[in-house]
Parts: C-alpha cells; structure tokens; sequence
C-alpha cells in the first residue's frame, strides 16, 4: 500500500486499513473481534504472529512523524483505537481565547482519558485504581499507565498472577482508552 497516514487523511487511511485488512480475512484484529488466546494456548504463537503482521501494516503506512506515538502499543487493536480517539480530537473543534483555554481543556480530555482507563481495569486492579482516584490532581495518562503496570508486576512476582506485563489486559484495559501527546 503507497497511501500513507499524515496526521491530515484518517478516513481514507481507516478505510484503505480497514480494506486491506478485510482482504485478508484480519478485520477481527482491528476490531477485537479476534481476541488473543491464553499466552499458554498452543493457538497464541500463529495469533501473535497475525497480529505482528497486521501491526506491522498499518505502522508502514504511516508517515516517520507518527511513528513515535504507535510503534510501542503492544498490538495492532490498539493502534487502531488510538487512531479513532485522535479522528474524534479532529472532529471537536473548540475555540480557544488564550492559552490558558487550551491548557483548561487538554487536561480535561486526558483526565477524561484517564478516568476511562481506570473504569476498564479489572477488579485485581483495585487497589491502585483507588489510590489514583483519591490523589488531589489527576496524574498523567503515562503515569497512570506506568502505576498500573507496576502493580501488575507485583503481583506477578508476590501473587504469581498468570498475567503477563505488556499483554493488552494489563496495558490498555478499555478500548477507549488511548495515550496521546
């Protein structure tokens, strides 16, 4: 595919993906419809392999100036979601008076996003969902991120928890959550 997304030409980058992935019978790695086996399932080495395939299509239609914000998402479902939070960013436009206007409403959207992310974390996450919750300012999505996944540590190594860090339980609970810069 020669198209390539540039931060301008979503609806036809979706649609080209979304085509492409169609083709190809990988739509349900888009949409989730296709979900991960268990990491000791004999089935997860091909899904894992699929879906290094259909990652690795829409990160090569990108521009270089993108990459940075996708490459690191552990599955392409991800990608994809993050993809339609920045589309629906696009589509709200709100008139700013000054700078501070910008700022009021930049850590409204990602206290929104953090909040969204916190309700999709299941219930071995409480502890620190409420610890996050009770913090007089709403730390960032990264922070938030990074509070979760060590807690998920710990209770790999304390708990022996058979969830695995990085897997897309652990890092993006909710499919509407998604990290922007």
């Amino acid at each position: 595919m020669g198209f390539k997304l540039n931060g301008s030409n979503y609806e036809i980058w979706a649609s080209m993906i979304e085509l492409h992935a169609t083709t190809q019978g990988k739509l349900g790695y888009l949409t989730g419809d296709t979900d991960a086996p268990d990491s000791k399932d004999p089935k997860f080495g091909k899904w894992k392999i699929t879906d290094a395939v259909v990652k690795s299509w829409m990160l090569r239609t990108m521009e270089p100036s993108l990459l940075n914000m996708f490459h690191t998402l552990p599955n392409d479902k991800e990608i994809w979601d993050v993809e339609i939070w920045l589309e629906l960013d696009k589509r709200r436009p709100f008139q700013m008076k000054c700078a501070d206007d910008m700022k009021t409403f930049q850590a409204a959207v990602m206290a929104d996003r953090v909040y969204d992310f916190l309700a999709g974390l299941d219930d071995t996450y409480d502890k620190v969902r409420s610890d996050i919750l009770r913090s007089d300012k709403v730390p960032s999505i990264e922070n938030v991120f990074f509070m979760v996944r060590q807690e998920a540590q710990r209770q790999i190594t304390m708990l022996g928890s058979s969830t695995k860090i990085g897997e897309p339980a652990v890092v993006f609970a909710s499919k509407n959550t998604a990290l922007v810069s």
